[in-house]
């Protein structure tokens, strides 16, 4: 589907979103606040927003007459240079999210930590067990939000999918995990928000991912994080 631009610069004008999250974003949004994003990191690093064609300086903003950008943004989305905000757990029908079962999920949950702990010493890896603990705490450890933190930052679509289907995990208990991890993935965040829906508008039957359902956007993901690469 094709920006809209007037939505974007209307976005852009309404200043710099809130922190708080009153719902998912459009791409419009984001695109604007990406722009917000760029112009402010532009002044910090003591450079000249006019110069660069940010803001109101260059054509996305601007409009027809200003001119475009005077570099690429590379193979990105504009709207990956803003952090993708993500719903908070509540959001997804679980306002405590439920724990895991005991036995779910111990092979992925040692397949993730052999993968993307290898370079802590064998000793100081946690076990699935002590894995599954570090989703049910909230809030977590120190040490349980390392774990957290190494495991849902590195780990690719397609594994973090597998770990929700293999334990069982709500999404909401996912979700939390993110946040208590500080875990701010653009791919994580667009993935998750899509089951997005606000407290107040009520929560119907909880979305499972089935095997395959979203095999078209992991690829999608995985291929734009490639490209990017």
């Amino acid at each position: 589907m094709a920006l809209d631009l007037e939505a974007v610069r209307a976005a852009y004008a309404a200043g710099p979103p809130s922190d708080e999250f009153v719902r998912v974003p459009t791409r419009e949004e984001r695109v604007a606040e990406s722009e917000h994003e760029l112009v402010r990191l532009c002044i910090e690093g003591g450079r000249d927003p006019a110069a660069e064609r940010l803001g109101q300086h260059g054509a996305l903003i601007g409009g027809p007459g200003k001119p475009g950008r005077t570099r690429s943004l590379v193979s990105r989305l504009a709207e990956d240079y803003a952090p993708v905000r993500l719903a908070p757990p509540s959001w997804f029908g679980h306002d405590k999210p439920t724990a895991m079962s005991e036995d779910a999920g111990h092979g992925i949950l040692a397949m993730l930590v052999a993968s993307h702990m290898a370079g802590v010493p064998k000793e100081g890896r946690p076990t699935p067990e002590q894995m599954r603990q570090a989703f049910d705490a909230d809030p977590p450890s120190e040490i349980e939000r390392f774990w957290l933190h190494e495991v849902l930052a590195c780990g690719s679509i397609r594994e973090l999918r597998g770990l929700i289907q293999e334990t069982g995990m709500p999404l909401g208990a996912f979700v939390r995990a993110l946040h208590n991890a500080d875990v701010r993935r653009h791919d994580v965040a667009n993935w998750m928000n899509q089951f997005a829906v606000a407290p107040e508008q009520g929560h119907g039957v909880q979305p499972a991912i089935q095997d395959g359902q979203f095999d078209p956007l992991v690829q999608a993901f995985e291929g734009a994080a490639q490209g990017a690469g």
